[in-house]
């Protein structure tokens, strides 16, 4: 028997939280696009996506899915339930992120940026899981962008800043990806571009070069800057135009590159002239020899930078200023074209003054030129000095005021530091040199001019004034311990004579005494036989001296003077010799006499041809020619590079030059000049015939002048001059030590004298091999172009290698001095 019964068991779940399964895909990754590529130009979006597995044992349950990532992250993160559980315990959640490209370009290349999002899954009864996915964003690299001011602009001589002509420009960059650091640089775009014409025929290789290397980037800007000196060749509204491309770099690849455009702009450049002054004496009879129809005037030749054909004309002409018609002299006259280079007019260099008739007269001459481009004119001129001659002391002291007397029987003193010009003037004419005084005496009270019968002596002790004053008077000359007796007093009838005449030209009473004729006193005050004239060439004067002047009145009484002036001059007042101080201020052309005279330029480049006599010649500063000519002379180069100039030479000459602050003697009286003492001296300029000339062991600059001439530099860099006439067959210049490398130069410029700019010097200059370790120096003036000049030898170099060694060349190229190597 059975029976049954139902026993109903209930199981009651509890909910089981769902699982997610460790096969789930928890990470992905984008990489921005790179630049211009299809998805960044398309703006294509980056996405990335991934699913999770997920298992729940209550099979029943749904479920729902969320995700949370920290605040500021990129994109968005989308998860969803792809596949239910319910059923079979297995369900799947898929995940999807999405990114802007514009979102991701502030990374730089490589660099990385990480973003975790908790998902998080719940079941219907409130039970969840969670799972990170980790999201890697990558950066690529974004090119920055440059933004710069595009034109630059500069105009001659406009804005100039020490010296250049400046612009600038804002430049400014952005880059999206911001830690990147970046470097702007510049090139040139293209070469500069001349409207005039090619840039090579007006500057060198060097000069073009440096007219572009002026452009900087520097912060926020770039800057532009030019030598103002360097454009000056531009005419108005020319142009020099050229590029640089500015660039910046990330330093990944990527950049970004700006053109800016330069503009230079020219501006008419007035002519270039200097104002001059001429010496010359104003006695007539010294014109000859030499310049019987005038002197030639010193006037400069005007240059103009911009290439322009410049025409001169006189505003006035003053009477004296003569040009040579090809015929005759005939006289300048107010608007007379004097130099027109494009209608073959120079007539500058055949301008001649002809002093007026009166001997003695001191007038001042100005020649009014105006030189003018077509646009602008600069005026100048030639100031005009005529000299008389030497009336004037080269220096004077006075004892005494003329306020009270000089009569107390004892002495009145006066001392002066002598200067070296006047050491110079005295030693140069001992013989000739005189010293003139002047006083008052006479018998109180004072007239002035002294009167008639006060003015000459009748006997021995008279009671006059002549009298009186040849007894009483006694002036000296002191010189260190040595007195010198310039005019003695008479204390005997023996010894009375008259010595004091009256000068009518200042209403004094004088005594001109020369150095030979002026005695030294012994111990006892007695004369002796030496006079000054031999004591100075015993014992030269020096610059700096002290001489002492004294004024002795043996007696008290009415008879009296109140004043005595010393004058000293370098010779008889009555030579027809001259003294000048050039200006300062301008270039002096100055001429001599064929007396002594004394000429001294100012402190530019001057020229001194002081002709005949014993002259004493100072260049002052600037870089001067010196002239002594004939005659026993002192010459003093000064400061610069000075030229001893011994072109007057009647026959060849030997010289060789000696540098030195001190004085050297050349005797070249058999060249029918004189002795010649010298100092500071730093070049020599020949002679017309065959001279043998040497240098020194400094620089020296030697002139060979006409002839065949034989020359040695010595030591220092020398500059060896070839003159123009050397062009003649049989007339060639020996150089005898040429060495490039101690920095010698042969100086061709007065063969080739305008050559075009950037032209071959070898095709003007060539050096040919004449066996023997010689050498020839050859010149075509015409650089071959089958105009006929053809190869001329100008100078034989001894010992000189054609294979090892090169010459250094000085040619005017464009109107500027250049040296060229052959």
């Amino acid at each position: 028997a059975t029976d049954t019964q139902t026993v109903t068991i209930t199981i009651n779940g509890t909910n089981d939280a769902p699982v997610i399964e460790a096969t789930s895909v928890v990470s992905g990754s984008v990489t921005e696009w790179a630049d211009l590529s299809a998805g960044e130009v398309a703006n294509t979006p980056h996405t990335t996506s991934g699913t999770l597995a997920f298992a729940d044992v209550d099979d029943l349950d749904s479920h729902t899915v969320s995700a949370t990532g920290a605040p500021g992250y990129l994109g968005s993160f989308v998860p969803t339930i792809a596949d239910a559980a319910t059923g079979d315990n297995a369900g799947t959640i898929a995940w999807t992120f999405s990114v802007g490209d514009a979102a991701l370009d502030f990374l730089a290349a490589g660099e990385t940026r990480t973003q975790t999002y908790t998902v998080t899954l719940t079941d219907n009864n409130g039970s969840s899981t969670v799972q990170t996915v980790t999201i890697t964003l990558t950066g690529t690299n974004d090119a920055p962008v440059l933004t710069v001011d595009s034109a630059g602009s500069v105009t001659e001589d406009v804005g100039v800043v020490a010296g250049n002509l400046v612009d600038s420009g804002s430049l400014s960059h952005t880059d999206v990806d911001i830690i990147d650091s970046h470097s702007v640089t510049s090139t040139l775009a293209n070469p500069p571009v001349w409207s005039g014409g090619n840039l090579s025929t007006v500057l060198s290789a060097s000069q073009i070069a440096e007219l572009t290397s002026g452009f900087t980037i520097a912060g926020s800007n770039w800057n532009f800057g030019v030598p103002n000196a360097l454009v000056q060749f531009l005419d108005t509204g020319e142009t020099i135009t050229f590029a640089y491309d500015v660039t910046v770099n990330d330093g990944h690849g990527g950049t970004d590159t700006e053109t800016v455009a330069i503009t230079i702009t020219g501006a008419n450049d007035a002519p270039v002239v200097a104002s001059t002054c001429v010496w010359l004496p104003s006695d007539p009879t010294q014109q000859s020899p030499g310049f019987t129809n005038g002197y030639p005037l010193h006037v400069s030749v005007p240059t103009d930078v911009d290439g322009e054909n410049v025409i001169v004309s006189a505003t006035n002409a003053p009477s004296g200023v003569l040009y040579y018609n090809g015929i005759t002299y005939v006289p300048v006259t107010n608007g007379t074209v004097l130099y027109d280079p494009a209608a073959g007019i120079n007539l500058l260099d055949d301008l001649v003054y002809t002093p007026t008739s009166t001997v003695n007269d001191t007038p001042s001459s100005t020649l009014n030129l105006k030189a003018t481009d077509g646009t602008a004119t600069t005026a100048y001129s030639v100031t005009i000095n005529e000299v008389a001659p030497n009336r004037l002391p080269a220096t004077s002291a006075t004892v005494g005021d003329g306020s009270s007397s000089l009569n107390s029987g004892g002495d009145f003193s006066k001392s002066f530091s002598i200067t070296q010009g006047f050491v110079d003037g005295i030693n140069s004419n001992l013989t000739g040199a005189t010293i003139k005084v002047l006083t008052d005496f006479q018998k109180a009270p004072f007239d002035l001019p002294v009167p008639v019968d006060e003015r000459n002596p009748t006997i021995f002790n008279a009671d006059n004034a002549g009298s009186q004053r040849e007894g009483e008077l006694q002036v000296e000359l002191w010189i260190g311990s040595n007195k010198f007796a310039i005019v003695e007093d008479d204390l005997t009838a023996a010894t009375f004579e008259q010595s004091w005449f009256y000068d009518a030209s200042s209403g004094y009473m004088a005594a001109t005494v020369n150095y030979s004729n002026i005695f030294l006193l012994n111990g006892a005050g007695v004369a002796t036989a030496t006079t000054l004239a031999q004591f100075l060439a015993s014992n030269p004067a020096v610059a700096g001296d002290t001489w002492i002047l004294n004024y002795r009145d043996n007696d008290g009484g009415s008879y009296q003077g109140r004043f005595a002036k010393f004058e000293f001059y370098y010779s008889d007042p009555g030579d027809p010799g001259i003294v000048v101080v050039g200006d300062d201020t301008k270039s002096n052309l100055i001429y001599g006499t064929s007396g002594g005279d004394n000429l001294t330029g100012g402190a530019l480049d001057d020229s001194i041809i002081a002709r005949g006599g014993n002259d004493v010649l100072n260049g002052a500063g600037g870089n001067d020619t010196l002239s002594g000519g004939a005659g026993n002379d002192v010459i003093d180069g000064g400061t610069g590079i000075d030229l001893l100039d011994i072109s007057d030479a009647s026959s060849g000459v030997t010289f060789t030059l000696v540098q030195s602050t001190t004085n050297t003697s050349a005797d070249l009286s058999v060249a029918g000049l004189g002795i010649e003492t010298y100092r500071n001296i730093e070049g020599i300029i020949g002679s017309d015939h065959d001279d043998i000339l040497g240098g020194s062991g400094f620089a020296d600059q030697i002139y060979g002048g006409a002839g065949s001439d034989r020359m040695t530099g010595g030591g220092g860099a020398d500059t060896f001059v070839i003159a123009d006439n050397e062009l003649q067959l049989g007339i060639d210049d020996v150089i005898t030590d040429y060495d490039a490398a101690q920095g010698d130069v042969v100086d061709l410029t007065a063969l080739l004298s305008d050559l075009p700019k950037g032209i071959a010097l070898e095709d003007y200059v060539r050096v040919q091999d004449a066996g023997g370790n010689n050498a020839t120096l050859q010149v075509d003036t015409d650089g071959g172009t089958g105009n006929g000049a053809g190869w001329q030898t100008v100078a034989v170099l001894e010992n000189f290698s054609v294979s090892d060694d090169v010459v250094k060349i000085l040619f005017n190229e464009n109107g500027t001095k250049t040296t060229g190597e052959v």
